[in-house]
């Protein structure tokens, strides 16, 4: 199975999922995006770091009133029918280790995008800073911010 982006968890706005779960001025219909198929040998990627943070953003979207409670269990039961294939972190810890003494960057950073590297494909990430410090460097190939525009295509 090939993946066809990684997926980074956390930024100051929260994880990718629930950026596209919740989007800006729709927080009232929590339901899952509607997305271009993917073909079922060419999937998203995370490392299984990403399910906790989607949690946490939910709960804190929740607790801020953006959403209620119904609509957060909502989005964690659609998680369950993202395409998604999820990949310990330790598989790639050692090139997130590599990855951080060439950067400066966190290996909590380094891990999804040592994820992308490894599997060649772009980390799609909501953290602006990440991909912004990436500019310019080798690394930066294996960054797609959320935010630029044509990101998906």
């Amino acid at each position: 199975m090939k993946a066809c982006c990684s997926l980074a968890g956390a930024s100051s706005r929260g994880p990718v999922i629930p950026r596209s779960f919740v989007s800006p001025g729709d927080e009232e219909s929590a339901t899952p995006p509607n997305r271009r198929p993917h073909s079922e040998s060419r999937v998203p990627a995370a490392c299984y770091l990403l399910w906790p943070e989607v949690g946490n953003v939910v709960w804190k979207k929740s607790r801020a009133g953006q959403i209620t409670p119904p609509e957060a269990s909502r989005i964690i039961a659609a998680l369950d029918i993202c395409p998604l294939t999820a990949f310990p972190s330790r598989l790639v810890l050692g090139g997130a280790l590599e990855i951080a003494f060439g950067t400066g960057r966190s290996v909590y950073d380094s891990v999804s995008l040592a994820q992308a590297v490894a599997l060649e494909c772009p980390l799609a990430t909501a953290d602006e800073r990440l991909a912004n410090a990436l500019v310019g460097s080798p690394l930066a190939r294996h960054v797609a911010w959320i935010g630029a525009p044509g990101w998906c295509s």
